[in-house]
């Protein structure tokens, strides 16, 4: 079956801006670079083979976050999968009790306000872990994890991850390039994608910059929309 010629993708990426769609095709051969360049995000952060972690995402959520559960598999450690809605709180919760996680990914602010309304403690739950991927809207609510923490934002079509510690997170400098219009944070594809984009908009309000080894970061205030 592994010889077979792959079927394309099914299914589509969609993000929305200024409450409009915006629509994409994924195809196989940018997927494959998407998980590799998460297996080097993760390793850098110190994730390995053994290690625990724990994604929480929405199923729609797969174009930006599926490439990161595979680098996860490929690495070899092992995976825990949560929804990243406030109603599966219990869930995460119950993850972070049961097993030594090492890192969760895609921690949102409905999680952490789940966990609150439970009466759960975010810290005292986290205590345990190293690494902490946060989204937009969660990272004022962790403040007190301090250096553990990790942005990740998703960028219309784009993932950006960051290390812990930053205050900003990045995207694959061969995939994507990250430009101001307005305030707002727009998209163009350099590699070859099943979608090619031009200064795409994300509705997402940034500073962007340029890392020193190079490749670019976004700096984002913790209200802005993810």
């Amino acid at each position: 079956a592994a010889e077979l010629p792959q079927a394309p993708i099914y299914g589509i990426g969609r993000y929305k801006v200024n409450s409009e769609d915006v629509d994409f095709e994924i195809g196989w051969p940018e997927f494959d670079r998407d998980v590799a360049w998460a297996r080097g995000v993760l390793a850098a952060a110190g994730i390995g083979d053994g290690d625990v972690v724990l994604i929480t995402a929405a199923q729609c959520e797969a174009p930006w976050l599926s490439p990161v559960l595979r680098a996860v598999k490929a690495i070899g450690a092992t995976s825990l999968i949560a929804e990243v809605f406030s109603f599966d709180a219990g869930r995460t919760a119950w993850f972070l009790q049961s097993f030594p996680v090492k890192a969760v990914v895609g921690l949102g602010p409905d999680t952490v306000d789940g966990w609150t309304e439970k009466g759960l403690i975010p810290t005292e739950l986290l205590a345990g872990v190293e690494v902490v991927w946060a989204r937009p809207g969660a990272r004022a609510k962790l403040a007190e994890l301090g250096p553990r923490l990790a942005q990740l934002v998703m960028l219309g079509p784009a993932l950006a991850m960051g290390q812990p510690g930053e205050s900003a997170a990045s995207v694959n400098p061969t995939e994507w390039r990250l430009d101001e219009a307005d305030g707002d944070v727009v998209v163009t594809s350099i590699a070859e994608r099943a979608t090619s984009f031009d200064r795409a908009p994300t509705g997402i309000r940034a500073r962007v910059a340029t890392r020193a080894g190079g490749g670019q970061e976004v700096a984002l205030a913790d209200t802005a929309a993810g």
